[in-house]
């Protein structure tokens, strides 16, 4: 039985109880989050030049525009949904006992009586086939479909009471492992996606996918949420019950670190130990041939790849290096090869240093110091996973540096100082963060 049965349940999981376990895909958004997000969000937005100008009553806005991508028939934000809605909606894909598929929408209600007439008036407007609801201790289920959604509305409540997205040991293992606080999450459980998938093919929900080839091997769960920091906003994801293990024998966080001081943009990425030779490159062969197949798998194996963008020495003009360490000397050889016949230029060099080979263009700045220097670096990549497959950092200012932006884009722009991105492993499961540095 749910734990989570009776009235609403406290804190995090809330939302959750009100949402049957079998879901293949769900979202969440608090659209009136905890006092120390809100503070965190309005602090950080208000940093921007055009936001007092443009916001307007955003939170009115966004929920208005909720509901009108909902089309419940004449419903109207302020008239039908304002007066009962408590700002907290989640948004599940899910299937009937009769493989129907529906969108489950669950909303807090503060008035229960006034949530029943609005959505009576949109099914009195769509019938009880397009759009079933129910209305209980503070949560309006809406079952939006094909047929019987009305039928299903009921079936979904009853069966939450079994079992609840709460309930679910993947979910709830992957949520424990985010910091509290998240103002918006996205789930997706692949076999029961894969299962909704081919039960609810013909569906006017699935016109125009190819539900056989999206449905082949899909396993495992993806967890992604969102939330304020005081300094900026993150964006975590979760990857985990996969068939295949990830491993990262390198971690290629040093090698960004390393990197120039002023780099505008850094990239490593270790593409073997994220699985590179397990990717199957026969659709490539048709379309590139043979070599251009070898290239591209020499590449994808390889033991690290490095990129790095950085101002040159001509304003608005940016200088440029790539490295590829290959898995072999052959590999090498051959991608050493391909970069110099794809160059053919006197402003691109290539060099080769053993199984490693670089391009850069012609007078790439040497600089001084490195990335682990900066403060604004360490900050946009503080706490990333580790070890790290791919990560990615992206100092705003330098870019501008590097290609030139308009002083109208860098005001507007000014808050946002770096972006960093980091994919590896944390307890088996792939995991990546993201975060905006705003200040």
């Amino acid at each position: 039985m749910s734990t989570c049965s009776g009235t609403p349940c406290p804190g995090r999981f809330a939302l959750l109880a009100t949402l049957l376990a079998s879901v293949g895909l769900y979202g969440r958004l608090d659209l009136d989050p905890s006092l120390d997000q809100s503070v965190k969000l309005f602090n950080l937005a208000r940093k921007f030049p055009s936001v007092e100008k443009e916001s307007g009553s955003s939170l009115g806005e966004l929920e208005a525009s909720l509901f009108k991508e909902l089309g419940l028939g004449d419903m109207t934000y302020d008239a039908d949904v304002k007066p009962w809605f408590d700002h907290k909606i989640g948004f599940g894909l899910w299937s009937s006992r009769q493989s129907t598929p529906y969108l489950l929408v669950t909303m807090a209600s503060s008035d229960d009586g006034a949530a029943r007439t609005a959505l009576k008036k949109a099914q009195d407007k769509q019938t009880a086939a397009k759009v079933g609801y129910s209305v209980d201790k503070g949560w309006a289920t809406i079952a939006i479909g094909d047929k019987n959604a009305q039928d299903a509305a009921k079936e979904a409540v009853e069966a939450t009471a079994q079992g609840s997205l709460a309930d679910d040991g993947a979910f709830s293992r992957a949520l424990g492992k985010m910091p509290e606080g998240q103002v918006a999450i996205g789930w997706a459980n692949l076999e029961h996606l894969k299962q909704q998938l081919t039960s609810g093919a013909g569906s006017e929900w699935f016109d125009g996918v190819d539900v056989k080839e999206l449905s082949g091997d899909l396993t495992g769960q993806v967890l992604i949420g969102a939330q304020a920091a005081s300094d900026g906003i993150e964006l975590r994801m979760r990857i985990g019950g996969t068939k295949t293990k990830p491993s990262i024998p390198l971690d290629v966080l040093p090698s960004l670190t390393s990197m120039p001081a002023n780099t505008a943009v850094g990239v490593a990425v270790a593409p073997g130990s994220a699985g590179g030779s397990a990717v199957d490159l026969g659709g490539l062969t048709k379309a590139l041939g043979t070599s251009g197949t070898d290239l591209v798998k020499a590449v994808v194996e390889a033991k690290l790849v490095t990129a790095i963008l950085v101002p040159g020495s001509k304003a608005g003009v940016p200088a440029m290096k790539m490295a590829v360490d290959a898995q072999s000397q052959a590999a090498a050889d051959l991608i050493a090869k391909n970069l110099q016949s794809i160059s053919g230029s006197s402003q691109v060099k290539v060099d080769r240093n053993g199984t490693k080979t670089e391009v850069s263009t012609t007078g790439f700045p040497q600089g001084s110091g490195s990335l682990g220097d900066q403060q604004q670096y360490r900050t946009a990549m503080a706490g990333m996973p580790s070890p790290a497959a791919a990560v990615l950092y992206l100092n705003v200012s330098s870019l501008f540096d590097a290609t030139g932006g308009s002083a109208e884009d860098r005001r507007q722009l000014g808050p946002l100082k770096s972006l960093g991105v980091g994919l590896g492993l944390d307890d088996g499961d792939a995991v990546l963060l993201a975060r905006a540095v705003i200040q």
